[in-house]
């Protein structure tokens, strides 16, 4: 196990009808992530708090009410994982 501070979150985001919804998910995507982890998460432990991040990413967004959209693929890299 690794701290959180280990943890490395690589990501590609394409917007959708415009450029508002990656954008967003660039800049929340990774603060819901720190979030959702322990202090010393395993790689299962990164696993769901990715997806909790993307659920709760998309759902802050989707609040805002734009008709953008975006799609995006993420890796999380720790010193002895890739996840």
């Amino acid at each position: 196990r690794c701290g959180k501070a280990e943890v490395c979150l690589y990501g590609v985001f394409d917007g959708h009808n415009g450029y508002r919804a990656s954008l967003y998910a660039r800049e929340h995507l990774l603060h819901n992530l720190a979030a959702a982890l322990p202090d010393r998460p395993s790689p299962r432990d990164i696993e769901r708090a990715t997806v909790e991040a993307y659920l709760r990413t998309d759902a802050d967004f989707v609040a805002l009410e734009m008709r953008d959209g975006a799609c995006a693929v993420t890796v999380a890299v720790t010193p002895r994982h890739i996840v």
